[in-house]
């Protein structure tokens, strides 16, 4: 199963790759939306985690735009904020 992490939190992102990673899942990992969406087309991942609030992309716009295309697969959305802001 391929799963796709989308966070622009380098921590947020290395601890969910090491987490899946150890149970066998493989991982794709974008650090915003475009990334996200470059890696949704090319490699159709199963599951998708995309973190609502990232520059650029974020995660509301990221899947109604992969969906239009086709990109099928189950989501996940992470509605957290980091802390002090």
């Amino acid at each position: 199963m391929k799963i796709l992490f989308a966070d622009d939190d380098p921590m947020t992102l290395d601890s969910l790759d090491a987490c899946a990673a150890q149970e066998g899942f493989t991982t794709l990992l974008a650090r915003n939306g475009r990334q996200a969406l470059d890696l949704w087309r090319l490699h159709l991942p199963d599951l998708l985690y995309l973190n609502i609030k990232m520059p650029d992309i974020d995660g509301y716009e990221v899947l109604p735009t992969g969906t239009r295309q086709g990109s099928g697969g189950g989501v996940a959305l992470s509605l957290g904020e980091k802390r002090g802001k």
